[in-house]
């Protein structure tokens, strides 16, 4: 998943950046969607043509120290021979630092302060996408418990909420209210699919340069792998325990509070090269 990410951010033009990154992960759901089994005929074919690609031209800029390599790769992704912008976009998206793993580099992530700010926003970004995962393995019981069928779902929570906000006056004490958790629940996974999902992959490989980037990637995705381990085991026994609220307090509030800070700090990286993503992120 990092590789795919890294490649995808450093073969695009800038205008297309995000584009691809989000129809690729887009295109995952999909496959799972689609079926395990069927995705074994594309993926094959896909294996075959990555014989015939490129290295990336960041990767052959600033690592092969290869120009010509990294004009003909851009020539091959972008369809371009225009030189000059090559080398343009050569130099606003490459480092002259080595992408070596070090420990200087892992140290660097959390003792500079812009690239602090990307971890942190990254880390944060994964973070709404953790709560997928219990829905996925316990949608089923949270569904038995609230006493309704799984095969009619969307059909009658939907006519009920409908029925009751134009039937019944508001008391104090409603309680069918609960319904309101199983229909979010659904929303959630729509909307998840078509946002949150695809954006959250691949925004840490935009706010990160290339010296440190695949670092920082790989530590932001095996940091959400943990927290959705540790979410996963944990929702069911607290749901026992204290029942809807638990995704109240495990979801709800983090997600919440995510949210503002992503708002807050998460600069633009639309039609924008990684230089101009660092400087928004210094100020």
């Amino acid at each position: 998943m990092s590789s795919l990410i890294l490649f995808l951010q450093e073969i695009a033009p800038v205008n297309l950046r995000g584009r691809l990154s989000f129809y690729s992960e887009l295109s995952f759901v999909l496959t799972n969607a689609i079926g395990a089994f069927a995705a074994f005929i594309p993926s094959t074919i896909v294996i075959l043509f990555l014989l015939f690609l490129h290295e990336t031209p960041s990767f052959l800029y600033s690592i092969k120290k290869d120009e010509d390599k990294a004009l003909l790769s851009i020539s091959f992704y972008h369809g371009t021979i225009d030189k000059t912008e090559q080398l343009q976009f050569l130099e606003s998206n490459s480092s002259k630092e080595s992408q070596k793993l070090s420990f200087n580099h892992f140290k660097e992530l959390f003792t500079i302060d812009h690239l602090r700010k990307g971890l942190i926003l990254g880390l944060f970004s994964l973070q709404i996408t953790c709560s997928i995962w219990p829905i996925i393995y316990y949608s089923t019981d949270f569904l038995i418990r609230s006493n309704v069928l799984v095969l009619s779902q969307h059909f009658v929570v939907t006519l009920f909420l409908f029925w009751m906000f134009d039937q019944i006056r508001i008391y104090s004490d409603i309680d069918y209210f609960k319904y309101g958790c199983v229909f979010a629940i659904f929303l959630h996974g729509i909307s998840y699919s078509f946002a949150t999902g695809p954006i959250a992959w691949f925004i840490e490989a935009e706010l990160i340069p290339i010296s440190h980037r695949l670092l920082a990637q790989t530590f932001c995705l095996s940091a959400n792998h943990l927290a959705a381990l540790v979410l996963t085991f944990i929702t069911l026994p607290l749901y026992n325990l204290i029942g809807s609220h638990t995704i109240f307090v495990l979801f709800v509030l983090p997600a919440s509070g995510v949210l503002i800070w992503i708002y807050k700090y998460l600069p633009e990286t639309k039609n924008k090269s990684i230089s101009e993503v660092i400087e928004m992120l210094k100020i």
